[in-house]
């Protein structure tokens, strides 16, 4: 008999909370109020990342997080008093002095800087959902469009997309040199049903897969029926609308009406490519970024615990729930992709960028 989850008490359980071993079925039910404190460690790595990759430019924009703790109950009970400029100097003054020359990249010290009342408040902040609130929205790579019609250097170009947060494309051979007979027509059909769960997958975590690898794998692995079970589709619209659909089937992905609109313009604009002269960029891009994950899910399993970084001790996850041979072999249909799209992926995004089906709103 399947588990129902601790947290939430109505689905079946998906996951297990490393921290604390409590079960849970989607990242709202990881938020749970009765989760406050695993969920708080979350939102506060999540927070000092966003402060670290900022770098040195630690000024009062920083700040904001802080005046947001401390201002937090005056929002709860709806006082909207007015507060002298002198003290509220003051106040901002007295947090840059506090947080001016830590490494922001460590949680801890953050938190040790925070006196009780700023800790109960940003407990509260967790609690009422509101944390959520103030982790930066995730702006997509796949956004960027160059409009010059010339690359006076490539490998300049591409060092800018890498700095505007596009995976680092892995090397890999054309399909070609990897085997000798002429790939299957229904190839391209499958791209497009991984790449509607990897963009949906994507805009789910806010961008960043890394945390949450093996939460990120499962939840690919349900809307990409081409990887989960083998399955070929015969048409692009047939592939795109099996995966929006498995979308919907799973209430542990939170689907919605927006969330599926971006992610069908997410995959047409991953089709446009970054610049006229690099149409399969950004497929290529894709594939690598979900080689990658896959990978860290395999290296994560095959690690004992005691030899895990810290880091990957905080996933807020249980990758052992994964089946093994499954992420092995959808990591092959994924290096065959990668391998096709090298070879074949330009005409495909010339072909197929403007599809009708990736402007839909529903």
């Amino acid at each position: 008999m399947a588990d129902v989850v601790t947290l939430c008490k109505t689905i079946t359980s998906k996951y297990v909370c490393p921290k604390c071993n409590i079960q849970y079925c989607s990242i709202k039910c990881y938020r749970s109020p009765d989760h406050l404190a695993c969920s708080e460690e979350f939102y506060r790595h999540c927070i000092s990342e966003e402060l670290g990759a900022r770098g040195e430019d630690f000024n009062k924009s920083e700040i904001n997080i802080l005046e947001a703790l401390k201002r937090f109950n005056e929002d709860e009970n709806n006082e909207y008093e007015d507060i002298d400029s002198d003290e509220e100097n003051e106040e901002v003054d007295d947090l840059e002095k506090r947080f001016a020359e830590i490494d922001v990249a460590s949680t801890d010290k953050l938190w040790s800087l925070l006196n009780d009342e700023e800790k109960t408040e940003f407990q509260k902040l967790v609690a009422s959902g509101k944390a959520i609130e103030m982790v930066p929205q995730w702006k997509p790579w796949w956004n960027f469009r160059s409009k010059s019609k010339v690359l006076e250097s490539e490998e300049a170009f591409k060092d800018e997309l890498k700095k505007n947060g596009c995976p680092e494309i892995c090397t890999t051979k054309k399909l070609s040199e990897i085997i000798k007979k002429d790939p299957s027509p229904l190839v391209q059909f499958n791209v497009f049903n991984v790449l509607v769960g990897y963009c949906y997958i994507m805009l789910l975590f806010n961008g960043d897969l890394s945390d949450l690898s093996g939460e990120a794998t499962m939840n690919l692995l349900k809307v990409s029926t081409n990887l989960n079970s083998s399955v070929n589709f015969n048409s692009a619209e047939e592939a795109i609308e099996d995966a929006i659909q498995q979308i919907y089937i799973h209430p542990e992905l939170e689907s919605s009406t927006e969330m599926i609109k971006s992610t069908r313009e997410g995959v047409r604009k991953t089709l446009i490519g970054p610049h006229a002269l690099l149409p399969n960029y950004y497929v290529m891009a894709a594939f690598s970024d979900i080689k990658a994950m896959f990978n860290r899910v395999l290296n994560q399993k095959s690690k004992s615990k005691e030899s895990r970084p810290e880091r990957d001790l905080n996933l807020s996850e249980k990758v052992e729930n994964l089946d093994r041979k499954k992420v092995k072999l959808s990591l092959k249909k994924i290096e065959f992709f990668l391998a096709w799209a090298c070879e074949f992926g330009n005409d495909f995004c010339r072909l197929f960028s403007n599809n009708v089906l990736l402007t839909e709103t529903t």
